[in-house]
């Protein structure tokens, strides 16, 4: 083994993407009535009505774009602070999975900085999420409709 580090550029294939695509169904079909229960233990099984339209797809979506891009930014903010150049870019994993990545090449980060920025959007991740939450509790109140189904 050399004494000099070698980089790795890792890009998952098609089945790497088959199965993260079957992992995510699998996590959304058991989140949805996680994600329910809350109402549903407040107002009870037939006080509960569930509603989701063109338009809660599209605020979900555009909300999950916008995390996407904030959460690759902490990467990148992270990376300017130990003084790598980041960029951005868009890929298909697989050619079927669209993802969001940033990086630094030529950059090499010791060990902790590496965990560092691996690690520094977790706060703001459960700090939105917690605001997710509070908007669609929210909602539910003014509504009493659901942006969910069992």
């Amino acid at each position: 083994m050399s004494s000099s580090a070698e980089v790795v550029d890792w890009r998952p294939g098609r089945a790497e993407a088959t199965i993260w695509n079957v992992v995510a169904l699998v996590l959304i079909a058991l989140g949805l009535p996680l994600f329910a229960m809350p109402s549903v233990l407040r107002h009870g099984p037939a006080g509960a009505s569930f509603r989701i339209g063109l338009i809660e797809i599209l605020v979900v979506a555009a909300l999950t774009a916008l995390l996407l891009v904030v959460h690759e930014g902490i990467h990148g903010l992270v990376m300017l602070t130990f003084r790598a150049r980041p960029t951005f870019g868009a890929v298909l994993v697989g050619g079927a999975m669209p993802a969001l990545y940033a990086t630094s090449v030529g950059h090499r980060f010791s060990r902790s900085q590496y965990l560092i920025g691996l690690n520094a959007q977790e706060p703001s991740s459960r700090i939105c999420e917690t605001g997710f939450a509070s908007i669609a509790s929210r909602s539910e109140r003014r509504y009493n409709t659901y942006l969910c189904d069992v």
